[in-house]
């Protein structure tokens, strides 16, 4: 009889311990998200301010004119100024998703379209920058890999991928 008591009472506290660790893995989640949302909805505000489209569009339409081997440190002070901001914003987007600080994916369904076009029309400027630098790993590579990943992810042609199934569902 004492047997069957001690095997109950193991069963209970193993019972119990991972009954715990899992509201402890579930709490962690969710504390982990509530720390990232104010961080994700502060960059998310930030793609459409007035200053962020204004320096895009300037470097979207005047960067063709001036020569890639060149590089980013070679243009004209206005046009360096709006790369630096667009390209900032976007690499500080790409070290937190490299870093974990917030989920990649998130972060990527705002900004795909945007970030591949600023990066496929700075490419052949970055590519001049290291050059210039001496190094292929001397600037813009979290960028770079960054967009390399949104690109695999083809977010317009698999909508599904990303949906919040049942989320906007009655």
């Amino acid at each position: 009889m004492e047997t069957v008591f001690n095997a109950g009472a193991l069963v209970a506290a193993l019972l119990s311990l991972a009954i715990s660790a899992w509201i402890a893995i579930r709490q962690y989640t969710v504390m982990d998200r509530a720390n990232q949302l104010p961080m994700i909805v502060d960059l998310i505000r930030q793609v459409g301010s007035a200053e962020l489209v204004e320096k895009e569009e300037f470097l979207l339409a005047e960067i063709g004119q001036h020569n890639p081997e060149c590089g980013i440190s070679k243009l004209p002070d206005d046009l360096r100024r709006a790369a630096a901001y667009v390209t900032s914003y976007y690499l500080t987007l790409a070290y937190l998703a490299a870093y974990k600080v917030v989920d990649k994916t998130l972060v990527a369904l705002p900004i795909h379209y945007r970030l591949e076009r600023v990066w496929s029309v700075i490419e052949p400027y970055v590519q001049g920058e290291r050059k210039l630098r001496g190094s292929h790993f001397s600037y813009m590579n979290f960028l770079e890999d960054f967009v390399t990943w949104v690109r695999d992810q083809e977010i317009p042609n698999n909508p599904d991928k990303f949906r919040i199934h049942g989320f906007f569902e009655s």
